[in-house]
């Protein structure tokens, strides 16, 4: 009876790890979002540039922002064109040339 003891509860103890393992990783699927949500959030920031003049004061270069648009297309689901063009502030034509 003794003999039996220690090896049972190390296999209870085993099987309830790897039951709360597989709850963890199969199961429960929130820990997955929060590590997705933290690999994929990358954020540029760019210092400004000074301005540039001539020898007589006229600006030559000023400062300009410039937007990169990336997109997983998995996540896209219905593309809404002309709502899409109003956003960006641009035409259909221009939306439609390669």
């Amino acid at each position: 009876m003794r003999k039996a003891i220690l090896p049972s509860l190390i296999i209870i103890a085993a099987s309830l790890l790897v039951i709360r393992i597989f709850y963890l990783q199969i199961i429960n699927d929130s820990f997955k979002l929060k590590s997705d949500n933290n690999a994929i959030k990358i954020k540029y920031d760019y210092p400004e540039r000074g301005y540039i003049y001539d020898r007589n004061g006229k600006l030559l270069v000023a400062n300009q922002p410039s937007y990169d648009i990336m997109v997983i297309p998995k996540d896209v689901k219905k593309l809404d064109t002309l709502e899409f063009c109003q956003l960006l502030d641009i035409t259909k034509e221009d939306f439609l040339k390669k």
